[in-house]
């Protein structure tokens, strides 16, 4: 953002800062592809002293025979439910300043543009130093238990920055605005350790599908927010911004309030082995159709009798099965019903039995 004022201000204009932001983005993706590993036990940079720590309370299934996500299970869930409504609010904060930080800095607080872009960067280096503290601080705070640790972490996150919005709405000193403003964004960092943590400790193997879940709704935000502003504050005065703040704290604040009853940190019932395998026989079981074949119960010598089986077998008996002294023969066609051709035929079986 720093280097955004200097260039907007600057003969190259506006348009070469995107050049500029292309080719930081190739260079990163490259250096994402050389070092990037699919799991750490691949990676050449993870030791064995780091490998156990990561692998600590983990489960971990079969690559080649990966279950699938029990996707009615997972959103079902009161406590992934919960993270997701909370999301909603974490995004909606933090997303208004992300991309109209700038614009308030500018127009409402009257920043210069270069000046708006150091006073829009400081935030964000902020927040990635206290996302960076924030998660020994977790770990570390075992006299506690990990759910009211994410309780604690979200509450603080998504508390504080509610509590910015509301007094930006109420406050007219640039100074004190532009306070409220970082400390939004700083606020909101600790949230990593929050709901996000508790969405992976909840699913744990299945957590990439709650994750993507929680990116679609931030991709859903940044479509529906430049609705939502405009509409808001049209014209950028204090008074409209005002109102726009009001609206997203209420909504940070009444999206978070069910994660603090809902949170758990313990694996979810659908993240045990067998889970889906195990479902998916029992719905088969409950869907099952009532078998409709009649069986008719044959001294079990008709079988020693290789002709009299073979006979047998010309009447259309599709299945033999022997239990004991006797052999079940169905006496259905393949519509389930029996004919009265099949009955005599069987009638005249019943004549040849020995002792009959």
């Amino acid at each position: 953002m720093p280097l955004a004022g200097i260039i907007c201000e600057s003969s190259y204009g506006w348009r070469s800062l995107y050049y500029l932001q292309g080719l930081f983005t190739l260079l990163l993706f490259a250096l994402f592809c050389y070092f990037f590993q699919d799991s750490p036990t691949l990676h050449k940079n993870v030791s064995e002293k780091e490998l156990t720590k990561i692998q600590l309370d983990k489960t971990y299934a079969d690559s080649s025979a990966r279950e699938p996500v029990p996707f009615f299970n997972v959103i079902r869930d009161p406590c992934i439910f919960g993270i997701f409504l909370s999301d909603v609010g974490a995004h909606l904060g933090f997303l208004t300043f992300l991309y109209y930080g700038p614009v308030y800095v500018n127009k409402v607080l009257h920043f210069e543009v270069k000046s708006t872009g150091f006073a829009t960067a400081l935030p964000y280096l902020l927040c990635a130093a206290v996302k960076m503290a924030a998660g020994p601080t977790s770990d570390r705070g075992i006299c506690i238990s990990e759910r009211t640790r994410v309780i604690i972490f979200g509450s603080i996150s998504q508390g504080c920055m509610a509590i910015c919005f509301f007094a930006l709405a109420f406050t007219d000193s640039p100074h004190l605005a532009q306070a409220l403003y970082t400390s939004a964004i700083v606020f909101s960092g600790l949230n990593i350790v929050g709901a996000a943590k508790c969405a992976q400790l909840r699913a744990r193997q299945h957590a990439h599908f709650v994750m993507a879940v929680l990116s679609s709704i931030g991709c859903i935000i940044t479509l529906l927010l430049p609705v939502f502003v405009t509409l808001v504050c049209p014209d950028n005065t204090h008074t409209q911004w005002s109102r726009l703040f009001l609206e997203i704290a209420v909504i940070v604040v009444v999206m978070n309030l069910p994660f603090v009853f809902v949170a758990q940190t313990e694996p979810a019932p659908w993240t045990a082995p067998g889970f889906a395998a195990s479902l998916s026989k029992k719905i088969a079981n409950e869907t099952k159709l009532p078998a409709v074949i009649q069986f008719e119960v044959l001294p079990a010598i008709l079988l020693e009798d290789d002709e009299r089986t073979e006979e047998i077998g010309l009447f259309g008996v599709e299945m033999v099965t022997t239990t004991g002294d006797t052999t079940c023969l169905p006496t259905t066609d393949d519509d389930g019903v029996t004919d009265d051709e099949d009955r005599r035929r069987f009638e005249l079986v019943d004549e040849r039995r020995p002792g009959v």
